[in-house]
């Protein structure tokens, strides 16, 4: 008599994170013949129909196991791997394992499992797929710059019906991000100048989820900022140089909106200035012949070879020190995350402010 050795489905994630999982055992078993050295054929009950009923060695013990791992074949459900099904209840946090090369979205995933309960970490595009319904509608988070320079959740973090201490330490930093920033904001005196200016930049493969980069640019008409955009690129760019021309050719399409507008006004540009910090997205706008090495990149994103071709825009490199779009890419740090706030124009404007900026237009 021997106990026939099942296997939980669990597709543990083994980041250091729980160890091995311990097997479990049905009720004794009668042998019927042995076949060759390493496999028994064994008397199966009808519970078990559909199943070969030989078995190698390495599935098999001898009946002197301890209680607490043996279990009631009427208490369990297998599949046709032999596999013992067991239903995961609630996801109860969440993690990215970074690794040399990658980075994995994991979570933590409470079982129903026959010794209680279990947990384990799980790879979280394996879970959501077998079992959508433990994750919420919103299961994704924004980010944005917060007032102290580091990224805070510009839209509320995915959170489990059982939500933890995590989960309120991310609500709080948003408050406390509004509430830092909340006089924060752009004065407009009447006699600003109107030269249109822009910048552009992207942060490749920032996503770590989608590994797709953001583009971030910004338009000042003179010294003040009149439009600005931060947004995931719709494509995944294969190269820093393919990210910086993506969000190029969407900051060129905003300032041609934007000439198109202020013409009605009597205001003509041409040679507008856009400033980027990469040569190489430069190199490629002005040259007009298709490379093979940018023969991939889609043909909506070389609408800006026109405009460069037609001196509309001209094209300006500017180090990345004195990049301003820099800050609606990623997190920066404190001291430069504040010199690009005051150089965007950015000002605090209290009500005592307020009145004396509106003495002095007067």
């Amino acid at each position: 008599m021997v106990l026939l050795k099942v296997s939980p489905w669990k597709g543990a994630v083994r980041f250091g994170k729980c160890g091995k999982l311990s097997p479990r055992y049905i009720r004794p078993f009668k042998i019927l013949a042995r076949v060759g050295p390493i496999a028994y054929t064994l008397e199966l009950p009808k519970e078990l129909k559909g199943i070969h009923s030989m078995f190698p060695v390495s599935n098999l013990k001898k009946c002197l196991v301890e209680g607490d791992i043996v279990v009631p074949i009427d208490e369990i459900q297998l599949d046709d791997k032999f596999h013992m099904i067991e239903v995961p209840l609630e996801v109860v946090d969440r993690e990215v394992k970074r690794l040399k090369q990658s980075q994995i979205p994991i979570v933590k995933v409470r079982w129903n499992s026959q010794k209680g309960p279990e947990f384990t970490w799980e790879r979280k595009d394996q879970i959501k797929k077998k079992y959508h319904h433990l994750f919420t509608s919103n299961d994704g988070v924004t980010k944005d710059e917060g007032n102290d320079g580091v990224e805070v959740s510009t839209s509320d973090p995915p959170i489990p019906k059982r939500p933890i201490e995590k989960h309120l330490k991310e609500v709080k930093r948003i408050f406390r991000y509004l509430r830092g920033t909340i006089n924060m904001g752009l004065w407009y005196p009447k006699d600003s100048g109107f030269e249109l200016t822009a910048f552009s930049d992207a942060d490749h493969a920032g996503c770590i989820d989608t590994r797709k980069s953001t583009s971030g640019g910004i338009q000042f008409l003179g010294d003040k900022l009149v439009s600005w955009m931060s947004k995931k690129q719709d494509c995944t760019a294969m190269s820093l140089a393919k990210a910086e021309y993506v969000v190029l050719s969407a900051c060129c399409a905003q300032v041609m909106w934007m000439r198109t507008q202020l013409k009605d006004y009597g205001f003509n540009y041409n040679k507008i200035p856009l400033y980027c910090d990469s040569q190489s997205a430069i190199a490629i706008s002005c040259n007009l012949v298709l490379h093979s090495h940018t023969k991939h990149i889609h043909t909506r994103y070389h609408f800006i070879k026109e405009q460069v071709r037609n001196g509309i825009i001209e094209l300006y490199f500017v180090r990345t020190e004195y990049q301003l779009a820099d800050m609606f890419t990623k997190a920066l740090p404190e001291e430069r995350f504040q010199y690009l706030v005051r150089r965007i124009g950015m000002r605090c404007l209290t009500p005592a402010e307020l009145e004396v900026l509106a003495n002095e237009s007067t």
